[in-house]
């Protein structure tokens, strides 16, 4: 997907994931974490979730999106750290 942005608008991608979306900040963090893999992964985590434990599919959904959430706030901390370190300002880059 990357190389055919890059090919199609001759401009480099400016950020992983979404966080090209977005200026730099905690919030490009978390966006650079989801792309389209990430959400194909999280589908069939889901699926996987309800069939290997049997839940109903909104205690599975329930439990998949609990990880989700983790995993992306474990990933988003060291961005929160710098930008405390640094005083808040924009000198996150993703």
């Amino acid at each position: 997907m990357q190389t055919i942005y890059a090919g199609a608008t001759q401009q480099p991608v400016v950020g992983p994931g979404l966080s090209g979306l977005v200026g730099p900040g905690v919030l490009a963090a978390v966006l650079g974490q989801i792309d389209l893999f990430a959400l194909w992964y999280v589908a069939l985590l889901g699926l996987a979730v309800a069939i290997s434990s049997r839940l109903s599919r909104n205690k599975a959904l329930l439990v998949t999106a609990i990880y989700v959430i983790l995993v992306l706030l474990l990933n988003v901390i060291p961005a929160l750290l710098a930008n405390a370190l640094t005083g808040g300002g924009s000198s996150f880059v993703p």
